[in-house]
């Protein structure tokens, strides 16, 4: 038995449409891809000014909650260090050198 005429038709337009249709959604699928992405930047972006704010907030927390003295004790010992790394002398690389031969 065979086909009607109309369905083979019906059938090869049905096919055609959907092999014509396949570039708009592959396009329209990149582009939820890229819109994704680009919402997963701004969310990433919204998190660390988050952690951003945070880490500086808790800094500022940190300065202001010293007291005069213990500010000036912090500083000296600053200071201090700085003056024992000024004075130390360099390590020589060619002494610390096993022989080559």
């Amino acid at each position: 038995m065979a086909l009607d005429e109309t369905v083979v038709a019906s059938v090869a337009n049905a096919n055609f449409k959907t092999i014509g249709d396949q570039p708009a959604l592959d396009a329209n699928h990149a582009r939820a891809l890229a819109n994704l992405a680009l919402a997963n930047a701004v969310s990433h972006q919204h998190a660390m000014n988050q952690l951003q704010l945070a880490v500086t907030s808790k800094a500022v927390e940190l300065v202001l909650s010293l007291d005069p003295t213990e500010a000036l004790g912090n500083a000296v010992v600053g200071q201090q260090g700085s003056k024992v790394a000024g004075s130390t002398p360099p390590v020589s690389v060619t002494g610390d050198l096993p022989n080559a031969g």
